[in-house]
């Protein structure tokens, strides 16, 4: 196959358009034919020109996908129902071989770097494809796009935040990221407390999970954080050692979730935003506590969500909304302008 259609951008902050696209598969790749895939908030940042793409224009958006087989060198996986990961490590580099792949010196992401999954079908390195450990429904299969993104890099998180059952979990943004950072906290056996401006997704929140919740409209930092403490006191939660997760990938969120580091906490940042915040750095040094990044997921955390959802551990259907690729231009203008409740899934016509 050399050719499918797909919705292209020529140029920062213009539209996208239907067009025959050229595929290119070298010796180790295969091509997946796009069963659906995610609008996530980076997609977005690349759309409006906030976010320069590696790659340049033109350019295929589209970096959480799941799809079929069409072709690949190695036979066995055609057929396959895969994942398509966000990000693909080169698995040589010095990062790669010391298990940091989402530090990889060499790594691709679709959508930024090559071409991405906003199209009929898209070229993947075989060895990066995360297949579904057992046949699932086309729906299923569409829903699963987000475990990509959305799931594996909160998954990444919660592996190396070293978060474990009787934890103090906080998630700060309980949005596309956060509404499933809230399930995998829980599944670890942590005692959540899901924070936000907005009740329909923190009662959404509580519903999949969440042990507690705080909408911090109005309130000032001290008191967000005089109310997450009384919550540590009134679910038995030890005052110390807290497990904080950035996820609303917003300045104000940002900022709460470091104003709420105490005495050994770790913060995980997942959420991104292009703007700038001002922080005491010093917090880290008097409460030696710990901030780390996530830049998508390792094979290891990625494999892990992908069984977690296909053995109906994590529930996404409350989460999305699934809406034809030739909608991808009015998605984004939503996306941007914050009028989507849930996250959307692209499903190619």
């Amino acid at each position: 196959m050399d050719k499918t259609t797909a919705w292209v951008q020529d140029e920062a902050k213009g539209p996208l358009s239907k067009k025959d696209f050229s595929l290119k598969a070298g010796p180790g790749d295969a091509v997946v034919q796009v069963t659906a895939c995610g609008v996530c908030h980076t997609d977005v940042g690349f759309w409006d020109g906030s976010v320069k793409p590696r790659g340049g224009f033109p350019l295929v958006l589209g970096h959480e996908a799941s799809g079929i087989v069409k072709e690949a060198a190695d036979k066995s996986l055609i057929g396959k129902q895969v994942v398509i990961p966000s990000v693909w490590p080169c698995g040589e580099c010095g990062p790669c071989k010391a298990g940091r792949e989402t530090a990889c010196l060499k790594q691709k992401m679709p959508g930024n770097d090559v071409p991405g999954a906003f199209a009929g079908h898209v070229v993947v390195p075989a060895r990066c494809l995360a297949p579904v450990p057992k046949p699932v429904s086309t729906e299923q299969l569409q829903q699963m796009s987000v475990t990509a993104d959305a799931i594996a890099t909160p998954m990444e998180a919660v592996i190396r935040s070293g978060l474990k059952a009787g934890d103090y979990a906080v998630v700060v943004g309980t949005g596309g990221l956060g509404s499933f950072m809230v399930q995998l906290a829980r599944i670890r056996g942590a005692k959540v407390v899901a924070i936000d401006v907005n009740d329909v997704a923190l009662n959404r929140a509580k519903e999949y999970g969440a042990t507690a919740t705080v909408n911090v409209t109005g309130l000032s930092d001290k008191d967000v954080k005089g109310k997450v403490k009384g919550l540590a006191k009134e679910l038995g939660a030890t005052d110390w050692g807290w497990k904080i997760f950035e996820t609303s990938g917003t300045t104000p969120g940002q900022k709460t979730a470091y104003d709420l580091l105490g005495p050994a906490a770790t913060l995980m940042v997942v959420g991104y935003t292009p703007n700038k915040l001002e922080l005491r750095l010093s917090n880290l040094m008097a409460f030696d506590a710990s901030a780390l990044g996530v830049w998508g997921s390792t094979p290891r955390a990625l494999t892990e969500a992908v069984d977690l959802v296909a053995n109906g551990k994590i529930t996404i259907a409350p989460f999305v909304e699934l809406r034809s690729m030739k909608d991808v231009n009015e998605v984004l203008h939503l996306a941007h302008d914050g009028k989507l409740s849930r996250r959307v899934v692209l499903l190619p016509e």
